[in-house]
């Protein structure tokens, strides 16, 4: 069985709105990201990224969204949330403090209609009069929501509710309290198919005309039309009204301007289109009352298409628009004085040539204040822009920039080299968006300055004045100690470097084995002595105590907590001293049974302890300060001795002991505070590498330890998050100490020793993912493949550009070849104008030592519906004069190159329209010659290359056709070898990606334009007609993931922490989806799988899901199975299953995988929910494995993605 878990949840931005959904008239932004609603409070007196979003906290759902919206239904509570999701689905929100990440479902309703046909627009629109909610979900139907008063009576016909209709400013006072009960909802018929855009406009002033709805849409012949509509809500009718044509046929969007009418813009112009008022008098079309002009007013527009609009606050009649491209301008509406539109001007904001740097395409535009504009992308990173309306050509200043990966079109998983993680680059972003993306698993370090510094063993922060700040970093050499002041640098500037310094009276010529700050008082311990200095710098005859051990003994560990500083001395011997008042005293002293090996001091609760352990035995022993009695010990299993210690307390009062091994493992227990003793049963072990492991805690601004970083081979940041260890790897490897500073220049900065140096960074969070993006300039990354010998990256690029003037669209396409680690462009060769890069491969010579990468193309004609010719290039560097990459050979071809794989280091394949080609390329790769060919495709879309020469084909409407190339000859030439079909799938699925499970493995995952996934297996059968053995593509698996997948790649981004989880869950794939997510499955053995899917049965029966939707409906499993899919009742699964398998055509619950997402939620549920899912709905049902073992199994998966 294969579980299923999210690395990256989808970063696409859909929509955005600013309402005052948490707290009553303090607005907060709602972003719309495909399966979750992100929420963030605004701080308009922040002055930097940080202060001025805030994020709080996500909405998780199980659905996509297709719409949200929100209603305010009361002056003096907060807005409703309405969300639609593509499965038709309607639900209000209402903010629940307590459990904000769980808000409160209101009403709840399907508005599934079984043989309507899904709008391409799914759009929900409020009536500002706050008579009705609309829903565009099904073509040719409405959705009416009427807002029913505190009484319950409809809003129509009322004054008392109606806004002020000012041009420029329609959010006017509420008067009254409203209900929205979705189950009083209705349908109506609308006379449109095609709908690009619909709006509601105000009512006029003193007017009781029933709610004006105006539809731009489409028909057959692609005639945009602006069409009115009056809603009788007594009558339940919605009545046509007067109807005017659009010149401009890329018309998309409406934007409402007050009562008067709309503007229409389009790719080329903006037009004016007045609306009179209407008056429904019985059945027939609506009439119109009063007069009003009925020019129609137009205005040039920049070529682009415009894709969201937002008003300017406190600027009547002027709008702000942002085109597909990036580019932002502004739309001045000029009417009379009764508001009526006289001319339409344009303005482009910024340099009229010059878009924002890596601009995104906008999907909703949100002004947060006068000056602050929000500009949400599904294309590329989301911005936080400030426009500057004074300064020279308006121009804009990007605040910050979001970062997002979406869309994917492709991606590589790079090996790690030397124990280093693997890594994930990406091809994201569309238009001017685009780049490659790099993805860590963990958190990203931003160097702040560095310091050319060898052999520093360990390093201590400590403070040289009673200010925040101040602090200085201790470093401690092999044989000598140096001091470094962050806050001076050698020049005064911060530019050269950080200052060295010298405190009189501190030892530099000893290793320092403990730096620590008591009062103002600096301590330093060294193998011979205890020193206490006074820690100013400039202090020209500090005050000096000294303290020995008796004996002569050596000091061979220290570590201070507050005002105590503990000894291990020779021969088992720790002493107590106590540094304060800078003094050095002896407190107490006891014996053990051998040396100790490491000690920690810390706070547990009210009292103080220490932590030690022995080198004779791996007995570790927790002592009371200052009786030293031994409260608590245990003894820890493995061969391998203790070699470091850290008792750390969390944000939430929980204690943690780390232990680190010799071996690179790390072993915690919970402490418990009451009685100082160990939790035995909360022990865990993670494997962080092979050296020796160090360790050091990172402090809040509460006093709090926020995380604990760790180092063995590489860095790993511990926290705890819902009440569990949370494990994160920090992108930096041999690192031999570590330390936080306490330093006004490099505010949150910690600093990092290596072997060769020392530097200073910031972790900006604890994240799960790091995302470095790589620019392109203004090339779009379309295909990507990596050369592991050759150490560089095929990519193969697309560039669009648009003259603003005469509206010609251009494109064109390159092949870059760039190095893995620096990212430098090593090499770049155009195609022909009119040709696209459609697929890339590489072969790797390894014998020969050379590397070629194999690029697909077509020539895009705009008169051919598929394209009828191409190019296959072989691309290679010449050894003989290393003069870079060229193309070596060609090949003109029938069509386009849809996908390309390397069978071998001299053959690929190439699917090209319907037809699977094998090409030799010759020993010395110069030629391209064809070898075999299948053509029993209908459009072969992807390939795999499989061992045994097997080569399995997606087909974009007959599923996976499994292929076996038989070789007839030695040297390959042409018609000496043909291509077989062993096996096929016989599954309606038009495939986007697939890869088989493992490189030894029978089995296959696919996925699906219908936003599924689904797995099938090699299976042997016995032909009865034939009387021989057959090979099938039987169906093993299927699972709604609710995305489009890209690309999988074998491998994974995480190293396996668990030594407990080895050999019972696999990391296999990585997955990539347009929405920008990234993805793991993970194949699980006959056991854990067994008990995963009775967890996840028995979490679906308790746990209550936003909307009232459901992770699965199981109640119909019995009557979908796949087999009789086909004439199953689609609407018994939906729209409540989330995780059904479901297309156009058929429905079935989901096999053969586990939703990991789901699962984890496990660990963040309460204690009575963790009882009512081991108990099940019965006694057949109930797990019989413990909730503390099922609760360690869940968090072992949770770290292998």
């Amino acid at each position: 069985m294969l579980y299923v878990a999210s690395i990256q949840r989808a970063t696409a931005q859909l929509d955005a709105i600013k309402a005052d959904w948490i707290q009553t008239n303090v607005d907060c932004l709602l972003v719309s990201k495909l399966n979750r609603i992100q929420v963030s409070k605004i701080d308009l007196d922040g002055t930097d990224s940080d202060g001025v979003l805030h994020s709080s906290f996500d909405v998780q759902l199980d659905a996509t969204i297709a719409a949200i919206a929100t209603v305010k239904l009361a002056i003096d509570k907060p807005s409703s949330l309405i969300v639609l999701t593509t499965s038709h689905q309607l639900f209000t929100l209402e903010y629940a403090s307590k459990t904000p990440q769980h808000p409160v479902t209101t009403s709840s309703v399907s508005i599934q209609e079984r043989f309507a046909t899904r709008a391409e627009l799914q759009r929900i629109v409020v009536d500002p009069d706050r008579r009705l909610v609309l829903v565009h979900a099904y073509n040719g139907q409405l959705r009416v929501i009427p807002l029913m008063s505190a009484g319950g009576k409809s809003t129509s016909g009322t004054t008392k509710n109606r806004r002020s209709s000012k041009v420029g400013f329609p959010d006017a006072p509420l008067t009254a309290d409203l209900a929205l009960d979705l189950s009083r909802s209705y349908n109506l018929r609308l006379d449109a198919l095609n709908v690009r855009s619909i709006v509601m406009l105000p009512s006029a002033m003193n007017s009781i005309s029933s709610p004006n709805i105006v539809v731009l849409h489409s028909d057959a012949h692609g005639q945009q039309t602006v069409a009115s509509f009056q809603v009788d809500l007594e009558e339940k009718e919605l009545e046509p009204g007067p109807e005017t044509e659009v010149e401009d046929a890329g018309a998309e969007t409406l934007i409402p301007h007050g009562h008067h009418g709309v503007l229409v813009v389009g790719e080329q112009s903006i037009e004016w289109v007045p609306q009179v008022p209407l008056d429904v008098r019985g059945k027939g079309k609506a009439k119109e009352v009063g007069s009003s002009p009925k020019r129609i007013i137009k205005c040039a527009l920049p070529v682009g298409n415009v894709k969201a609009w937002t008003l300017l606050p406190g600027q009547q009649g002027q709008y702000l628009l942002g085109d597909i491209y990036g580019k932002l301008l502004r739309l001045d509406v000029r009417g009379d004085s009764a508001g009526r539109v006289q001319s339409l001007l344009t303005h482009d904001l910024g340099d009229p040539d010059v878009p924002l740097p890596k601009a995104s395409s906008p999907t909703a535009l949100v002004c947060l204040a006068d000056e602050i504009l929000y500009l949400a992308s599904r294309f590329g990173d989301s911005q936080l822009i400030r426009l500057l309306p004074s300064s020279p050509n308006d121009e804009l200043e990007l605040v910050a920039s979001y970062p997002s990966l979406a869309p994917i079109t492709d991606s590589c998983v790079v090996r790690g080299q030397s124990g280093a993680s693997s890594h994930l680059v990406t091809c994201s972003g569309a238009y001017k968006g685009g780049s490659l993306r790099v993805v860590r698993q963990g958190a990203g370090v931003v160097e702040m300055a560095g310091l050319a510094l060898e052999n520093v063993q360990r390093m201590w922060a400590v403070k040289n004045d009673a200010s925040a700040y101040g602090g200085l970093l201790v470093m401690s050499l092999f044989n000598e100690t140096q001091i470094l002041d962050p806050d001076q640098s050698r020049t005064g500037d911060g530019d050269e470097g950080i200052a060295e310094v010298q405190i009189p009276g501190i030892r530099s010529d000893v290793q320092t084995l403990l730096a620590h700050t008591s009062g103002n008082h600096l301590v330093q311990v060294t193998a011979s002595e205890v020193v206490s200095v006074s820690a100013e710098v400039t202090s020209a005859a500090p005050t000096k105590v000294e303290w020995r051990p008796a004996h002569g003994l050596q000091i061979t560990l220290a570590e201070a907590d507050g005002n105590h500083v503990l000894l291990a001395l020779q021969g088992g011997e720790i002493e107590l001293l106590d540094v304060g008042e800078g003094k050095v005293s002896h407190v107490a002293s006891l014996k053990l049974a051998s040396d100790v090996a490491a000690i920690s001091l810390a706070r547990l609760g009210t009292r103080s302890v220490a932590v030690v352990a022995l080198w004779s035995s791996n007995l570790v022993q927790l002592i009371d300060l200052p009786t030293m009695a031994e409260m608590s010990s245990h003894m820890m299993a493995g061969g391998y001795l203790v070699r470091s210690l850290l008792l750390a307390t969390f944000a939430d009062s929980v204690a943690h002991l780390f232990v680190g091994l010799g071996d690179g493992s790390l072993v915690s227990f919970i402490i418990n505070s009451a009685d100082a003793t160990f939790d035995v049963e909360s022990q865990k072990s993670a494997r962080l590498g092979t050296k020796p492991v160090t360790m050091t805690q990172i402090i809040g601004d509460d006093a709090a330890t926020t995380s604990v970083l760790v180092s063995s081979d590489r860095v790993t940041a511990i926290s705890r998050q819902s009440d569990r260890l949370s494990y994160s790897s920090v992108n930096l490897k041999g690192i031999t100490a570590m330390v936080q500073l306490h330093s006004s220049l490099y505010p949150g900065a910690i600093a990092f020793a290596s072997p060769s140096e020392v530097r200073l960074g910031r972790i900006e969070s604890v994240q799960h993912v790091d995302i470095r993006p790589i620019s392109l300039e203004e090339d779009e990354p379309r295909k990507i493949v990596h050369s592991v010998r050759a150490r560089s990256f095929g990519v193969a690029c697309l560039r669009r550009d648009v003259d603003r003037v005469t509206g010609r669209q251009t494109s064109s396409s390159s092949f870059k070849v760039l190095h893995d680690e620096t990212f430098e462009v090593l090499a770049s060769i155009s195609l022909h104008p009119d040709e696209e890069a459609q697929s890339l491969a590489v072969l790797d010579d390894g014998e020969n030592d050379r590397t070629c990468f194999i690029l697909g193309t077509a020539l895009i004609r705009a008169a051919e519906a598929e394209p009828s010719s191409g190019r296959i290039l072989l691309i290679s560097r010449d050894a003989a004069t290393d003069s870079g990459y060229s193309i070596a050979a060609e090949v003109s071809v029938s069509g386009s190159t849809y996908s390309l794989a390397a069978v071998d280091s001299l053959t690929f394949v190439a699917a090209i329209n319907s037809s699977v080609t094998v090409y030799g390329v010759g020993q010395d790769w110069q030629a391209i010659q064809p070898i075999a060919t299948w053509g029993g495709a209908y459009v072969a879309f992807s390939l795999v290359s499989l061992a045994d020469d097997q080569i399995l084909v997606g087909d974009a409407l007959r599923s996976l056709t499994l292929l076996q190339l038989e070789r007839k000859s030695q040297n390959g030439s042409a018609g000496s070898s043909r291509l077989v079909e062993v096996a096929r799938d016989y599954s309606p699925h038009y495939v986007t990606a697939f890869a088989p499970v493992s490189p030894t493995s029978k089995e296959f995952v696919g996925a699906e334009s219908d936003l599924n996934l689904f797995t099938v297996a090699k299976d042997q059968t016995h032909n009865s007609r034939t009387g021989q053995a057959e090979v099938e593509l039987v169906d093993q698996g299927r699972f709604h993931l609710g995305e489009l997948v890209t690309s999988f790649n074998s491998g994974a981004l995480v190293h396996q922490f668990d030594e407990a989880l080895a050999g019972v869950a696999t990391p296999r794939l990585v997955f990539t989806t347009s929405a920008g997510s990234v993805g793991a499955i993970l194949d699980i053995g006959t056991e854990t799988s067994k008990v995963l899917s009775e967890l996840e049965r028995n979490m679906r029966r308790v746990m209550d899901s936003v909307g009232e939707l459901r992770q699965e409906e199981s109640v119909h499993s019995s009557m979908l199975e796949s087999t009789r899919a086909a004439s199953a009742d689609v609407s018994l699964l939906e729209p409540r299953s989330w995780r059904a398998f479901r297309s156009e055509r058929q429905v079935a619950t989901s096999a053969g995988f586990i939703d990991g997402d789901f699962i984890e939620r496990f660990l963040t549920v309460s204690t009575s929910q963790v009882e009512r899912i081991m108990a099940g709905g019965s006694e057949h049902e109930r797990i019989t494995m413990t909730s503390d073992e099922l609760m360690r199994i869940v968090e072992g998966m949770s770290r292998l993605h």
